[in-house]
Protein backbone atom coordinates (compact mmCIF):
# COMPACT_ATOMS: atom_id res chain seq x y z
CA UNK A 1 0.00 0.00 0.00
CA UNK A 2 2.83 2.76 0.95
CA UNK A 3 4.57 1.46 -2.39
CA UNK A 4 0.90 2.45 -4.24
CA UNK A 5 0.66 5.78 -2.31
CA UNK A 6 4.45 6.76 -3.89
CA UNK A 7 3.63 5.76 -7.07
CA UNK A 8 0.36 8.31 -6.88
CA UNK A 9 3.12 11.04 -5.72
CA UNK A 10 2.77 10.81 -1.66
CA UNK A 11 5.83 10.91 0.18
CA UNK A 12 6.83 11.27 4.14
CA UNK A 13 6.77 15.04 3.99
CA UNK A 14 3.81 15.30 2.24
CA UNK A 15 2.87 18.16 4.99
CA UNK A 16 5.62 20.04 4.06
CA UNK A 17 5.76 19.58 0.78
CA UNK A 18 2.14 19.15 -0.89
CA UNK A 19 0.93 21.40 -3.56
CA UNK A 20 -2.43 22.00 -3.99
CA UNK A 21 -4.59 19.42 -6.21
CA UNK A 22 -6.47 20.00 -9.21
CA UNK A 23 -9.68 20.37 -8.33
CA UNK A 24 -12.38 21.42 -10.98
CA UNK A 25 -13.52 24.96 -10.97
CA UNK A 26 -17.33 23.44 -9.84
CA UNK A 27 -16.04 22.07 -6.49
CA UNK A 28 -13.60 24.16 -5.25
CA UNK A 29 -15.63 26.34 -3.22
CA UNK A 30 -16.50 22.81 -1.48
CA UNK A 31 -12.64 21.55 -1.16
CA UNK A 32 -11.63 25.15 -0.04
CA UNK A 33 -14.94 24.96 2.77
CA UNK A 34 -13.62 21.76 3.77
CA UNK A 35 -10.21 23.15 4.05
CA UNK A 36 -10.95 26.07 6.46
CA UNK A 37 -13.14 23.43 8.66
CA UNK A 38 -9.96 21.23 9.15
CA UNK A 39 -7.35 24.32 9.33
CA UNK A 40 -9.18 27.35 9.62
CA UNK A 41 -8.99 29.82 12.24
CA UNK A 42 -11.70 33.39 12.67
CA UNK A 43 -10.22 36.03 15.46
CA UNK A 44 -12.19 38.88 16.58
CA UNK A 45 -10.58 41.32 18.70
CA UNK A 46 -8.65 44.88 19.29
CA UNK A 47 -6.55 45.68 16.72
CA UNK A 48 -4.06 49.19 16.94
CA UNK A 49 -4.64 48.81 20.90
CA UNK A 50 -1.42 51.30 21.36
CA UNK A 51 -2.88 54.12 19.16
CA UNK A 52 -5.56 56.80 20.56
CA UNK A 53 -9.02 54.97 18.92
CA UNK A 54 -8.41 50.71 18.74
CA UNK A 55 -10.96 49.52 16.61
CA UNK A 56 -12.37 45.74 16.59
CA UNK A 57 -12.12 43.65 13.32
CA UNK A 58 -12.50 40.58 12.25
CA UNK A 59 -9.60 38.34 10.41
CA UNK A 60 -9.82 34.61 9.34
CA UNK A 61 -6.95 32.43 8.34
CA UNK A 62 -5.79 29.23 6.85
CA UNK A 63 -2.82 27.09 8.31
CA UNK A 64 -0.54 24.79 6.43
CA UNK A 65 2.78 23.46 7.08
CA UNK A 66 3.23 23.67 3.25
CA UNK A 67 3.87 27.20 2.12
CA UNK A 68 3.32 25.90 -1.87
CA UNK A 69 0.32 24.54 -0.78
CA UNK A 70 -1.18 27.99 0.57
CA UNK A 71 0.71 30.18 -2.22
CA UNK A 72 -1.46 27.38 -5.10
CA UNK A 73 -4.81 28.29 -2.45
CA UNK A 74 -3.80 31.73 -2.40
CA UNK A 75 -4.36 32.46 -6.42
CA UNK A 76 -7.52 30.54 -6.43
CA UNK A 77 -9.06 32.53 -4.12
CA UNK A 78 -7.93 35.48 -5.66
CA UNK A 79 -9.72 33.95 -9.22
CA UNK A 80 -12.69 33.63 -6.80
CA UNK A 81 -12.27 37.57 -5.93
CA UNK A 82 -10.95 37.58 -2.53
CA UNK A 83 -7.61 40.15 -2.40
CA UNK A 84 -3.76 38.75 -1.91
CA UNK A 85 -4.44 38.44 2.13
CA UNK A 86 -1.04 37.96 3.84
CA UNK A 87 0.99 35.16 4.34
CA UNK A 88 3.51 34.41 7.35
CA UNK A 89 5.78 32.32 8.10
CA UNK A 90 5.44 30.56 12.09
CA UNK A 91 8.22 28.51 13.56
CA UNK A 92 6.84 25.60 12.09
CA UNK A 93 3.52 26.09 9.75
CA UNK A 94 2.62 29.00 7.47
CA UNK A 95 -0.19 30.77 7.75
CA UNK A 96 -2.29 32.76 5.32
CA UNK A 97 -4.40 35.63 6.73
CA UNK A 98 -7.45 37.70 5.45
CA UNK A 99 -8.50 41.12 7.49
CA UNK A 100 -12.75 42.22 7.81
CA UNK A 101 -13.71 43.16 3.84
CA UNK A 102 -11.99 39.67 2.88
CA UNK A 103 -13.14 37.28 5.49
CA UNK A 104 -16.57 38.08 5.16
CA UNK A 105 -16.27 37.30 1.68
CA UNK A 106 -14.52 33.76 2.56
Amino acid sequence: MCDDLRSLGVNDLKAHTMRMPNIPKKYIRNFIRGYFDGDGHVWSGLIHKDRKNSKITLQTGLTSCSELFLRDLQNRLQKLGLGKGSLYAQRNYFRLNYSLKNSLIL
